[in-house]
């Protein structure tokens, strides 16, 4: 799945305005009245941007896959969970592109753009966390995996994950 070019020069022409643009869409402001988002329209504005983010770190990890150091069963065993993850992650980009694209044109951008600023400082954020947390774990006798899951939990991780379950997208 790719990710629509239309969407995403959208969304960041919504990211780089402060207050909505006419035209920014193709259409004049005045032809068309602006309404505020919904939560559902919000919600999806940010899982994009995190969505795209999470994409383009996973297509770069990819690469790690192709590293001839790794032996042949590990390179393949890496591959494919990572081919695993990039189709699921353009999977659910897909499906919020679906949703969001064709009511741009309606939604006041304001709104949209404060929430994928805060998609941009929530992936930061959340990278750096992971960061931290790998380099305090790698060294912990408890095991990496027992000290990584309670390291990453809170109200950022809460906040990210919502963008992997779509269940609150109306189709």
């Amino acid at each position: 799945m790719e990710v629509n070019p239309l969407l995403t020069k959208s969304l960041v022409a919504i990211a780089s305005v402060a207050a909505p643009c006419e035209g920014a869409f193709g259409v004049a402001s005045a032809q068309i009245p602006k309404v505020p988002p919904t939560d559902i329209d919000l919600k999806a504005a940010y899982c994009i941007r995190l969505e795209q983010i999470r994409l383009a770190d996973m297509s770069a990890a990819a690469a790690i896959a192709d590293n001839p150091v790794l032996d042949e069963s590990d390179r393949l065993d890496m591959k494919r969970i990572n081919d695993d993850l990039i189709h699921q992650l353009s999977d659910r980009l897909n499906r919020l592109q679906t949703y969001l694209l064709p009511r741009l044109k309606y939604l006041d951008s304001l709104g949209l753009s404060g929430a994928v600023k805060r998609g941009d400082i929530d992936a930061e954020q959340y990278n750096q966390l992971v960061k931290t947390c790998r380099s305090n774990c790698e060294t912990r006798s408890e095991g990496f995996g027992k000290c990584m899951t309670p390291c990453v939990e809170g109200e950022l991780k809460t906040r990210t994950d919502q963008c992997a379950n779509l269940t609150w997208l109306p189709f």
